[in-house]
């Protein structure tokens, strides 16, 4: 995983990633990216590399739930930052 994240996160427009474990091998991974254009463009940039890294570790194969324009946003901090 650490070498895919690198890789995304090298691709113009990455904005970040959100990561949430839904358990019993199950995650909800919400990727930012500054245009939908960029997010198609490092789908295609990152396929060699999701078919590689990814897949072997995916239990079935992921789906896309939708894309669109963030509309409201609070995050401030990185995840591994301590909380207050």
């Amino acid at each position: 995983m650490s070498e895919f994240n690198t890789r995304h996160a090298a691709q113009p427009g990455y904005d970040g990633t959100i990561i949430v474990d839904l358990s019993n091998g199950h995650m909800l991974i919400i990727t930012l990216w500054k245009t939908e254009k960029q997010a198609h463009a490092a789908r295609v940039a990152l396929e060699p590399d999701i078919q590689r890294l990814l897949v072997p570790l995916m239990t079935r194969p992921s789906h896309l739930l939708g894309a669109g324009s963030v509309v409201v946003s609070d995050l401030t901090r990185a995840a591994d930052e301590p909380r207050q």
